[in-house]
């Protein structure tokens, strides 16, 4: 190996006495090699992007008002494709299951397959589409007599709650007391704002809450308008989806190194699946989440069944917080009506929880998310303070897309120092050896590992400044031959590079001192 190097050190030196004696070839290799203006250019597109993204930063922080007005045009312009996508995105597993059946039953008789796929695609959109608007339809079939019982009845129950409460405490008997007096007062004092605001205030609330909903009904019809294309958008995106990610597979392929593109197609199919594992599964879960209590609520004969219920089945969506988020409306609405039937609510909602963390979400999602709990809950808490219900709802599986990537770079690098990768190695660690084991890999595969401290590229950095001057051949002679035998052994890290740098030197001049030797 080391003559090997010697050797192709040597042919790239005659190659460079050859270029330097006949500078028309050394043209003539650039122009061949593109090496010239391909260099120019990227450094200028480089340049004029860091310029650009300067600017727009600087107009941004001074100009804020007119940066915000352009970015909700920008906003407001791709809001039926953004829509559209999600749409897309949402009903795709719905779409693929369509089609898996319907390949059962067209492909006994089929004849052309091309035409036959394309007719499965279509009959699998137009199902998926009938089956969202059926059920969309029939959530608000239930849910807006469901809404409109319950406001009536919640009109009509308060002030017989009030009375309730009121012999409850007539039945104390600590009138006579301080505390008595006190909530006396506190009894007439809301006895008088609860028939104020049913008989007075509940007209001036609802006008209050009218007057913002009617000067809305602008943006209103503008989402409807957004939600209405959107819904056609995401059809020809449905349609066309592998025309769609051929076309991005083919810009990332010509805009990046083969290497660097496989990695990006690779993460972004894992990403994919992650969000179709979490939301699928998640929604699968929350479905037989509210059908469980809505059977529960009616065997123990408590009212707005329908109505909690959906409430418990949609917040379950959202992790951690989702079961308190639907288990506190649900318990204010029975609780007006009976409270012993709400102290029922809360238990069945607590071994409800219990049975989906246990039982429902390991066999509906398993172990696909990758996430402790700790990530969990870390991810709900920071993306539901950035964006909401929303946020809420994209913590786990972007949260689960992050966790992913840093772990895979994070054991990339630990493996090529010849370091372990498990955590659970480090949770006991005081020290490692400062010795560093990096592997190659070489053109055939074969893996080769060598020893390397880090403390003698600081020896390294400090001859060269006590020599800042001598041995110039010598360095030149080195990074030639370095060059050559880290092409030759496929070598892909800096540290590499730097050790056969040294050793390589060392090789050269020891060679150098024998020939002097035999000369003499």
């Amino acid at each position: 190996m080391e003559e090997q190097a010697i050797g192709r050190a040597g042919e790239a030196a005659g190659n460079t006495q050859n270029t330097a004696g006949n500078p028309g070839e050394a043209i003539k290799r650039d122009r061949r090699k593109g090496g010239g203006w391909k260099k120019y250019a990227g450094y200028g597109v480089t340049a004029f992007l860091v310029i650009a993204a300067a600017v727009i930063l600087v107009f941004a922080f001074v100009q804020r008002k007119e940066f915000k007005t352009g970015f909700e045009k920008i906003k407001s312009a791709a809001a039926p494709i953004i829509y559209g996508s999600v749409f897309a995105y949402l009903m795709n597993p719905l779409m693929k299951f369509f089609e898996t059946k319907l390949r059962h039953i067209f492909y006994k008789r089929a004849k052309n397959i091309t035409r036959t796929n394309k007719v499965i695609r279509v009959l699998s959109i137009i199902l998926t589409l009938i089956f969202v608007i059926l059920l969309l339809g029939f959530m608000m079939y239930m849910l807006i007599p469901e809404i409109t019982n319950t406001v009536s009845t919640l009109v009509e129950e308060l002030p017989q709650q009030y009375r309730n409460l009121e012999k409850w405490y007539l039945g104390l008997e600590i009138r006579n007391t301080k505390a008595g007096a006190f909530m006396d007062n506190g009894i007439v004092k809301a006895g008088e704002y609860i028939d104020d605001f049913i008989n007075n205030r509940l007209v001036e609330v609802a006008t209050d809450i009218i007057n913002p909903v009617l000067s809305g009904v602008k943006s209103f019809f503008g989402v409807i308008y957004n939600v209405f294309i959107g819904l056609i958008f995401s059809i020809y995106v449905l349609g066309y989806k592998e025309k769609i990610i051929g076309i991005s597979k083919k810009i990332v392929y010509s805009l990046l190194k083969r290497k660097r593109a496989n990695i990006l197609v690779r993460v972004t199919r894992q990403c994919h699946e992650k969000f179709t594992t979490s939301f699928t599964g998640k929604i699968i879960d929350s479905f037989i989440v509210g059908l469980i209590c809505f059977l529960g609520m009616l065997i123990f004969k408590m009212p707005y069944a329908v109505l909690i219920s959906v409430i418990v089945g949609v917040t379950n969506v959202i992790p951690f917080f989702g079961p308190i988020i639907g288990a506190i409306p649900g318990s204010f609405l029975i609780f007006v009506v009976s409270p012993i039937h709400c102290l029922y609510f809360v238990i069945m909602i607590i071994v409800i929880q219990q049975l989906d963390a246990n039982v429902l979400t390991p066999k509906i999602v398993g172990d696909s998310i990758g996430l402790s709990p700790i990530w969990v809950l870390f991810a709900c808490v920071f993306f539901g303070s950035l964006w909401g219900v929303l946020g809420m709802l994209l913590a786990v599986p972007l949260m689960a897309c992050i966790y992913m990537i840093v772990k895979e770079f994070v054991e990339y690098r630990l493996y090529r120092r010849g370091l372990e990768t498990g955590t659970s190695y480090y949770e006991t660690l005081e020290y490692e050896d400062e010795t560093e084991v990096i592997r190659i890999t070489t053109n055939d595969g074969t893996v080769i590992t060598q020893k390397h401290n880090d403390e003698e590229d600081d020896d390294d950095q400090t001859d060269k400044a006590d020599h800042p001057s001598g041995g110039s051949d010598d360095r030149s002679e080195a990074a030639a031959e370095n060059t050559a035998a880290a092409n030759a052994g496929n070598a892909h890290k800096m540290t590499l590079s730097r050790m056969l740098f040294k050793k390589i030197g060392t090789f050269v001049k020891r060679k150098r001192g024998d020939k002097k030797k035999d000369h003499e």
